[in-house]
């Protein structure tokens, strides 16, 4: 039966009656629609993070680094629900890692990796506004790095005591490829008539190709050659056995080599760095360079190309003769 459009007071009073008998035993609570994330579903909600990280074409590395950040964030924060977590706690968090002696620079790495994921969280709709937004960058200094100069190229090629060593460095400065990649090389990824490289998996599983040089080439052809290595991985850790370089196995290389030289900081992101700087300095263009070091953004590639104060001299003199 509907209600009249007004109700006198003693209509009032039965209704209100009848309304508090039906609600008899039932407890009663102010309506929320913020959404409430208990410690249990934090565990989840990180799960589903990292999922979308993996769709979205994230490495494995990279996954790994990110859960290992906020592992060790969520547990500072005693698992406390992602919902309550406030700019205060991240300040907390950080001043605590500066505190045990983590560098600047690391400690502004995990304040990027919380606040993608936090980021992530307010776009989904977890959270209304994202709490890292009001953490400043931290500060820290960037040291320089420099490309290895001829001198340096010349005595570490004539400290190579074997074939494999030779041919190691020689490919790093030719190809410009990252370590994993170039561990994950096998030998049916090089074209030896067109001297090309095919990158497979490179960072963001992206498929590139890149160039080998003929010094490059004489030296891989002639290590193959000698160990008797046909198909399967490109450089293995001993003869006749088919397991490949880590990455730890490799820079324990190079630093064997360095260790017969005056040449420091030998590793092979700065023969990367190399590459992109010798190519730069040739006249290559920066979108071509790009290219072949697998880059996202040009700006990245930018980054690589540093001009060392020698070039600036010779280029001075070369357009003010």
């Amino acid at each position: 039966m509907a209600l009249p459009a007004t109700l006198s007071k003693q209509q009032e009073n039965e209704v209100m009656a009848a309304v508090m008998n039906a609600l008899n035993g039932y407890e009663l609570s102010e309506r929320t629609t913020a959404l409430t994330v208990t410690t249990n579903n934090n565990i989840q909600i990180i799960k589903y993070y990292f999922g979308n990280l993996s769709l979205e074409g994230k490495s494995p590395k990279t996954i790994y680094v990110y859960k290992s950040v906020l592992s060790n964030f969520m547990a500072f924060m005693n698992n406390k629900p992602l919902t309550d977590i406030v700019t205060f706690d991240i300040r907390s968090y950080l001043a605590s890692e500066k505190a045990r002696g983590i560098a600047d620079r690391t400690v502004d790495h995990k304040r990027s990796v919380i606040m993608a994921f936090f980021q992530w969280l307010t776009n989904e709709g977890y959270l209304d506004k994202n709490p890292v937004a009001a953490v400043s960058v931290i500060k820290y200094s960037k040291r320089k790095e420099t490309p290895f100069s001829n001198i340096e190229r010349d005595e570490l090629q004539q400290a190579c005591k074997t074939t494999k060593e030779r041919a190691l460095i020689e490919f790093l400065w030719s190809t410009g490829v990252r370590v994993q990649e170039f561990c994950d090389l096998n030998v049916e990824d090089i074209d030896f008539n067109q001297k090309s490289v095919y990158i497979a998996h490179g960072k963001g599983d992206k498929e590139r190709t890149t160039y080998i040089d003929d010094l490059a080439l004489k030296y891989l052809i002639q290590y193959l050659t000698e160990n008797g290595i046909e198909c399967g991985a490109l450089f293995k850790s001993s003869k006749g056995d088919d397991e490949r370089y880590t990455t730890a196995g490799i820079r324990d290389i190079l630093r064997r080599i360095a260790k017969r030289t005056s040449v420091t900081d030998v590793h092979p992101h700065r023969f990367r760095r190399t590459f992109a700087c010798t190519l730069a300095s040739r006249g290559m263009k920066v979108q071509d360079i790009q290219q072949l070091m697998g880059h996202a953004s040009i700006e990245t590639t930018m980054g690589y190309i540093n001009v060392v104060d020698s070039q600036v001299s010779n280029a001075y003199r070369k357009y003010t003769a």
